[in-house]
């Protein structure tokens, strides 16, 4: 594991072109398995931390350096781990397929517009599924869940999701407000 890039990365001043391009030319040096994805395992042990890094990072590249000439790259891959959080969906992985959605999303540029809507209505079908398969209301908002700190991050992702216009807030914030607990 490259437990060294992994921290460069998520530590990486999205503003700074500099430092920008050189993230991203690590991150295009990383291996791709036969969906075309990059090898995540090799930057973090969990696929998905690594994912939530690795994608707000090359995407803001491809936005404000690259000219987006590598967003076709970016939603083939975002595609592939679509599918990959389908395949298994338990409440862990939902949580964090929507961190890496949303962490996208804020960095995407909507003047491309088919793939910021892609990806704004990936997230709100997968929320809408995780709210129905885990039975996630206000007034019960664990229903069956027991790891508390997934049920947090699942609040903060909304609460990005409530600044980039993809949830409504009137609509949600009281179960965000519940899964902090």
């Amino acid at each position: 594991m490259n437990k060294e890039m992994y921290l460069e990365l998520q530590n990486v001043d999205l503003n700074n072109e500099e430092a920008l391009t050189k993230a991203a030319l690590q991150i295009k040096e990383l291996s791709k398995d036969a969906e075309g994805v990059f090898e995540l395992t090799s930057l973090h042990q969990d696929a998905w931390k690594a994912a939530a890094v690795i994608y707000p990072v090359y995407t803001k590249y491809e936005t404000s350096v690259n000219k987006k000439a590598g967003y076709p790259d970016i939603m083939a891959q975002m595609r592939a781990l679509k599918a990959r959080a389908y395949a298994e969906f338990s409440f862990k992985q939902a949580v964090d397929y929507l961190n890496v959605l949303i962490g996208t999303i804020e960095v995407i540029s909507p003047e491309i517009y088919e793939n910021y809507r892609e990806l704004v209505e990936d997230f709100r079908q997968t929320m809408g599924k995780a709210i129905e398969d885990f039975a996630l209301v206000a007034d019960k908002p664990l229903a069956g869940q027991t790891d508390q700190m997934v049920c947090k991050e699942l609040a903060t992702v909304m609460e990005r999701a409530f600044a980039e216009k993809v949830l409504l807030k009137e609509k949600y914030q009281e179960l965000a407000i519940a899964l902090r607990g």
